[in-house]
């Protein structure tokens, strides 16, 4: 066993998940997020949520939701809480991540004037697909919905496999601290790092 093996959560697919709540983010907006994780999956062409912030009820319930769905992952942000605007995706012929092997995920987003803004999915410490010459709005924040962990708001696309090591920052990552948490492939404490 690894040593992400040894400090992970194991995930059914059909109604485990963790929810952390709504009160990571207090305004109505979230200029910077990011989101790492370790993750395997168990199903090479699954429909599985790695983290949520949805809902299908209520008012402007559209935040923000990582996915992945057949041999695709999706990093989805709304910036008027209704619907979700331009997606990053990466799929499996860029980068084999559903090959049941535990991989490093970072989800980086700063809002900002193009030049100055980012949305970005790293993988196994490097960027997959990243933009940076467009410029984005704050995320729209639902103060009170949750946060949850391998479940969309809805119940649906439940997380099947392992994943170990989720941190949320409230800043922009940059490329030098993801390729720090991604430590070559060995897991670091991301609680150490001081965005």
């Amino acid at each position: 066993q690894s040593k992400v093996d040894n400090y992970s959560l194991s995930f059914n697919g059909v109604d485990e998940f963790i929810n952390i709540g709504s009160d990571l983010f207090t305004g109505s907006g979230i200029s910077e997020i990011s989101m790492s994780l370790w993750a395997k999956f168990i199903d090479a062409s699954p429909s599985d949520t790695m983290i949520a912030k949805d809902d299908v009820s209520g008012t402007n319930p559209r935040n923000f939701l990582i996915q992945a769905v057949s041999n695709t992952l999706y990093f989805n942000t709304s910036t008027n809480g209704t619907s979700f605007g331009s997606s990053q995706t990466v799929d499996t012929t860029t980068y084999d991540f559903l090959d049941q092997q535990w991989h490093h995920f970072v989800f980086v987003y700063k809002a900002g004037s193009a030049g100055s803004a980012e949305k970005s999915i790293y993988i196994d410490g490097t960027a997959r697909v990243s933009d940076t010459s467009s410029a984005f709005s704050d995320i729209f924040n639902t103060t009170n919905v949750d946060i949850r962990i391998a479940r969309r708001g809805d119940n649906a696309r439940p997380f099947d496999g392992d994943m170990g090591q989720v941190a949320i920052y409230d800043s922009a990552l940059s490329a030098s601290q993801v390729s720090a948490l991604y430590n070559s492939g060995t897991p670091v404490n991301p609680m150490a790092l001081t965005p």
